[in-house]
């Protein structure tokens, strides 16, 4: 095995952080369009949902009333009453799950936006991370001006610091 340079070396490490950081923000974007996906299948499956009740509750509706406008016919009777009755309790269903199910939706979307932002904030939290190594570590300095100048380099900042933090504290 050839032993490689250490300029080679930092290269290396720096590439990989940006690849590492480029993995992050297409695994972001991937989130993105996942939870969009669902978004709209939970909208379009509650919609057919809504859809198929409301044609249900309407066929159950129509077996009910015209059975109850039949009766009518005659002048007011038990029979009829009690079956307007049941329309309106099927019209009170009908209501009540149409509610019911927009309710779910939203709840639904709100809670996949939630995690869509929460999962971006932490992708945005490790790109932030990968490059704040890659800064902290000196890579980019190492590659411009080589390792032993970077190394001055960083042991200085570390100085003026270290010692130059209280003094801005002084008043001016």
């Amino acid at each position: 095995v050839v032993p490689q340079p250490a300029c080679h070396q930092i290269i290396m490490a720096a590439t990989g952080l940006h690849v590492a950081s480029g993995a992050v923000k297409v695994g972001d974007g991937a989130v993105g369009l996942g939870i969009g996906i669902a978004q709209g299948a939970t909208t379009a499956g509650i919609g057919m949902g809504r859809g198929a009740t409301a044609c249900g509750l309407g066929i159950a509706r129509a077996c009910v009333v015209v059975p109850a406008a039949i009766f009518g016919l005659a002048g007011p009777n038990r029979a009829s009453d009690s079956l307007w009755r049941a329309d309106a309790a099927i019209a009170g269903a009908h209501d009540k799950s149409s509610t019911a199910m927009a309710s779910a939706n939203a709840r639904a979307c709100e809670k996949m936006t939630s995690a869509r932002n929460r999962a971006g904030e932490s992708m945005i939290g490790a790109i932030s991370s990968l490059l704040s190594t890659a800064q902290q570590e000196g890579l980019y300095l190492r590659i411009l001006f080589g390792a032993d100048t970077a190394a001055v380099m960083l042991a200085a900042k570390s100085l003026i610091t270290d010692f130059g933090g209280p003094l801005g504290s002084l008043p001016k």
